[in-house]
């Protein structure tokens, strides 16, 4: 694993501010970067479960730039519990549910 260990210390570093300013309740990584498969060019895929009554449009963009900004991430793939329920390809929702690593 490369960045993996880097990333979820910054997660785990700023999980206060996180949960206050955007109402994060828990934050993991998947994707290539929890497999160490990443290269120089490659997304962070960030999975989050939010408080819903404290999130709009505005404040979302918002955690996209934050974690991007906290990561150095040139893009951050930012998916909520609730989007990862309408993903209709069960092979690719388990997948996705099964390599979470959570900060």
């Amino acid at each position: 694993m490369k960045a993996l260990p880097k990333i979820l210390e910054a997660l785990k570093a700023h999980k206060q501010e996180l949960r206050e300013r955007f109402g994060v309740l828990r934050i993991g990584v998947f994707g290539s970067v929890a497999r160490g498969e990443e290269t120089e060019g490659s997304d962070v895929d960030i999975y989050v479960e939010l408080d819903l009554e404290k999130m709009t449009l505005e404040k979302y963009l918002e955690l996209i730039e934050y974690l991007e900004n906290l990561l150095g991430a040139k893009k951050i793939d930012l998916l909520t519990r609730d989007s990862v329920e309408t993903i209709r390809i069960p092979y690719i929702k388990e997948e996705i549910k099964r390599t979470i690593i959570y900060a």
